[in-house]
């Protein structure tokens, strides 16, 4: 093993290692990037946050399914709700599909209706949405990992 070669420093900076095997003569560097460990299990991290990732985008997805509530909001086109005013809406915690009464059937909003126009999607809650959930997974995994323990 060779500590802190030219090389492995230059790019991975003075944690890096460079390691030659007696057997083979292949030389691999290994990096310790702090908390993380080596690069494997940074890249074990990133897949957990990947796959958080993708978990809240589907859990905001599947809430409007389920979470149904009411918003406030404007539509300058409907009468009535040029200033404001009340309608369906959907989606947890934030709602980001709501009801659009000149199209929609009266008070409902869901995701057959946005694809049909008929409702509106609002993608900013929806990422704020996605957001949250994909922190909760992140967590989750995370302490279904530490209560699991080390592994042999």
């Amino acid at each position: 093993m060779i500590q802190n070669h030219h090389l492995v420093s230059c790019f991975f900076g003075p944690r890096g290692t460079l390691h030659k095997s007696s057997m083979t003569g292949a030389v691999t560097a290994r990096v310790d990037i702090g908390s993380l460990g080596t690069i494997a299990s940074w890249r074990v991290e990133l897949l957990k946050m990947a796959l958080a990732a993708i978990i809240g985008t589907l859990l905001a997805a599947g809430s409007a399914i389920w979470a149904h509530s009411t918003a406030l909001t404007t539509y300058s086109d409907i009468l009535d709700c040029e200033q404001r005013c009340e309608v369906a809406a959907s989606g947890l915690p934030f709602p980001f599909i709501r009801d659009y009464p000149g199209m929609s059937v009266v008070n409902s909003a869901s995701w057959t209706d946005v694809m049909f126009a008929a409702d509106r999607f609002d993608a900013s809650r929806f990422l704020g949405s996605a957001l949250v959930w994909a922190i909760v997974s992140y967590l989750t995994l995370l302490a279904g990992t530490r209560l699991r323990g080390p592994r042999a």
